[in-house]
């Protein structure tokens, strides 16, 4: 049985360790602080990764087969853990962040970006970004293994997913345009095999994240989501 820890006890952490453990792979998820452990066990608990060990003990990561890094911290702080600890790591085991900017900023010339969808439970995909090394198939065979589709994102590229993504909403833009009704296109998508609607989950996650995130990179592509959020139209 391979044997993973997680590093970190972020939303990512715990989505990644839930699935490894109902893939079968035996589960550690590294947390030093004992509150952060208690509640990352609960959350655990409700997701049916009950077989994952909570651990505040380094020692782990000496006996792992694959370690993801999946802090909850900011950049720099992720970035110092990599170079205290990551580093020092066997050579035999295989090092992933879950974050694409963290891999692709890590000193850790073995890193390699392991990012997966969420929520799990109802995408597939998983996002491998190289390491400054090139190595990619031991991270694509474990996506495998943990019943993912795994795409193989280039370091100088933009996430497959972020492309996608755009691209959607970009033809929702141009439905709506047209004179479709944001409701009428979700029931569509639904009746074609959706899980959920997009407004819909869009209207879940809250207009004003995806407004923000549009407005960080300098998107104004969706004039009429951009709107709504202008004029206190949030869900």
């Amino acid at each position: 049985m391979s044997r993973i820890v997680i590093v970190g006890s972020s939303g990512e952490g715990i989505a990644l360790a839930g699935l490894a453990a109902h893939a079968g792979f035996s589960v550690r998820l590294l947390e030093p602080d004992r509150f952060s452990a208690e509640r990352c066990a609960v959350f655990l608990a409700q997701i049916g990764g009950d077989a994952v060990q909570v651990t505040g003990d380094n020692d782990c990561l000496a006996h792992a087969e694959f370690v993801i890094e999946a802090l909850d911290a900011a950049l720099p702080e992720r970035l110092e853990w990599h170079r205290k600890v990551a580093a020092r790591l066997p050579l035999e085991t295989l090092f992933l962040s879950a974050e694409r900017d963290v891999a692709l900023k890590s000193s850790c010339d073995t890193c390699i970006g392991f990012h997966v969808a969420t929520p799990v439970h109802m995408r597939q995909l998983a996002e491998i970004t190289p390491s400054c090394r090139g190595d990619v198939a031991p991270a694509v065979d474990l996506a495998r293994g943990l019943g993912r589709v795994a795409v193989v994102t280039p370091r100088n590229g933009a996430m497959v997913s972020a492309v996608l993504e755009r691209a959607l909403w970009a033809t929702l833009e141009d439905l709506q345009i047209r004179g479709a009704i944001p409701h009428e296109i979700d029931e569509a998508l639904i009746v074609a095999g959706w899980a959920m609607g997009p407004h819909e989950a869009q209207d879940l996650i809250g207009t004003e994240i995806a407004y923000a995130a549009r407005r960080k990179r300098g998107d104004r592509s969706q004039c009429i989501a951009d709107r709504m959020v202008e004029e206190g139209r949030l869900g």
